[in-house]
């Protein structure tokens, strides 16, 4: 009777784990042509949900270590293309959006 109150003993906080960017990335092959989940899973690895902002940055040469320049020019380029997914992956991401949900979300 009246309001209730529940109890919250622990949280936790989880970085995104970036399986929706390795996924929108790796199965557009025509933005993103040699990109593959293996490569994707890599970039989002090293960079973590930071990625956004160097793709949104334009910033190929931080990602061309691990890509080299080809690609790294590839994944920028690609990205500029998505505009609006691009932003809707970065919030979807950032709530914990699963892949399968955002991909129909954002088409």
């Amino acid at each position: 009777y009246g309001p209730q109150l529940g109890q919250i003993r622990a949280a936790t906080l989880v970085r995104p784990s970036g399986r929706l960017f390795v996924r929108a990335i790796s199965r557009d092959g025509e933005r993103f042509p040699g990109i593959g989940t293996t490569r994707a899973q890599r970039v989002w690895d090293a960079h973590g949900d930071a990625l956004f902002d160097l793709l949104d940055a334009g910033d190929a040469t931080a990602l061309a270590p691990l890509l080299g320049d080809d690609l790294a020019a590839v994944l920028v380029g690609g990205w500029r293309t998505l505009d609006g997914a691009a932003k809707a992956y970065r919030w979807l991401t950032r709530y914990g959006v699963g892949p399968a949900v955002a991909m129909k979300a954002v088409a």
